[in-house]
């Protein structure tokens, strides 16, 4: 067992510290301060939206699922009131979104959270961050085509839960192998 299986996830408290600190200038960390600060009252809207979502016990399971897949890879999960997840395996930067879907609100609820996974690259400073949106359950096929899309042209990849194990199309299980330890 390892030391990072026992670590609790990271909740970071000010929005507008990084998640995932970059070795950079002072002038760039100060470039994202004046950006986070000139997006507070968005900030804060999203704030109050992650908020009323996380009070969903499903959404919060999917997370700890994801989570507890992150520290058996020896990754530690770290959160902020906007960022569902967010790790660093072998030091690349990744970011999850978790969603939970029905067939009815799959496609709205999957289209939120790309916008917020391209919003939390950004606000974050990690414009080359791996993007992964998990879903409570396995998109319907009619949505087939975003699952194309999203994976081929945008590249998020998609992971869903399914009664408590974790599933992807091959190409991102394989993308995502540090999620399915062996």
């Amino acid at each position: 067992m390892s030391i990072t299986s026992l670590l609790p996830i990271i909740e970071v408290a000010d929005v507008r510290e990084p998640l995932l600190p970059q070795r950079a200038s002072v002038h760039k960390n100060e470039l994202s301060k004046e950006n986070a600060l000139a997006t507070q009252s968005e900030i804060e809207i999203l704030c109050e939206e992650a908020q009323s979502e996380r009070a969903s016990n499903a959404h919060v399971r999917l997370i700890n699922l994801v989570a507890c897949r992150l520290k058996a890879a020896n990754c530690t999960p770290r959160c902020n009131q906007l960022i569902d997840l967010a790790t660093r395996y072998k030091g690349e930067p990744f970011i999850f979104e978790a969603k939970v879907i029905t067939d009815a609100n799959a496609q709205s609820q999957m289209r939120t959270g790309i916008n917020q996974l391209f919003e939390y690259s950004y606000l974050q400073g990690l414009p080359r961050a791996n993007l992964v949106l998990v879903t409570q359950l396995k998109p319907p096929q009619s949505l087939a085509w975003m699952m194309d899309y999203l994976e081929t042209d945008r590249q998020i990849h998609v992971v869903w839960d399914g009664n408590n194990e974790l599933f992807a199309r091959p190409d991102t299980r394989q993308q995502l192998a540090f999620l399915w330890p062996r």
